[in-house]
């Protein structure tokens, strides 16, 4: 079943004001929106978000992957994504690549949260591999300050104890870390925001 999970609820909408100055600049303010009402209820109606699975997939020039996504067996869906590269590369021996499949689970990481917050589930279930606390606890930390925009703009009052149980159920930790020198000029570094 394909879904907008951003259909799910009409909810968390930043309200923007455009305001000029003496120089005709444009000032873009938002407004903040007392939705603490709403995150209590989503947390009731949808107790736990789970990251059950990711795939991996080559092609004759790229790599796809997608991550399954659960909403409390409520909706199941799965973002898929593909990146190119060049015939340079062996792609059927990158997909076998620990590495791959540990910076792929890492974006499934990254993913979750952009659809958690339709959700705002108290828990969280990580099923494809297992997390030691250490890295549980850097993530919540992430989660928490990544969402601190979210927070602030919907008046959303919630410590980091109490936003988030982050539960691992894989089994199987990544046994390889990633310990590999690459060329400057080759290596494409993500940096963004919002």
């Amino acid at each position: 079943m394909h879904i907008n999970i951003f259909s799910l609820y009409k909810c968390f909408i930043y309200k923007y004001k455009l305001k000029f100055n003496k120089n005709n600049t444009i000032y873009i303010v938002m407004k903040v929106i007392d939705n603490q009402a709403l995150y209590d209820k989503l947390r009731q109606e949808y107790p736990w978000f789970s990251y059950d699975s990711f795939e991996i997939y080559t092609n004759k020039n790229s790599i796809d992957f997608y991550f399954v996504f659960n909403i409390s067996n409520k909706y199941i869906f799965k973002p898929t994504y593909n990146i190119p590269f060049t015939k340079a590369v062996d792609i059927n021996k990158l997909k076998e690549a620990d590495f791959i499949q540990n910076i792929i689970f890492h974006i499934g990481l990254i993913e979750l949260i952009s659809y958690w917050k339709v959700t705002c589930s108290p828990i969280i279930y990580i099923k494809p591999k297992y997390m030691f606390e250490e890295q549980i606890k850097w993530w919540k930390k992430l989660y928490y300050n990544g969402l601190g925009e979210f927070f602030w703009h919907n008046n959303i009052k919630v410590q980091i104890d109490e936003f988030v149980e982050i539960t691992i159920t894989g089994d199987k930790p990544f046994i390889h870390s990633i310990n590999k020198t690459y060329d400057d000029n080759k290596v494409l570094v993500p940096v963004g925001g919002g």
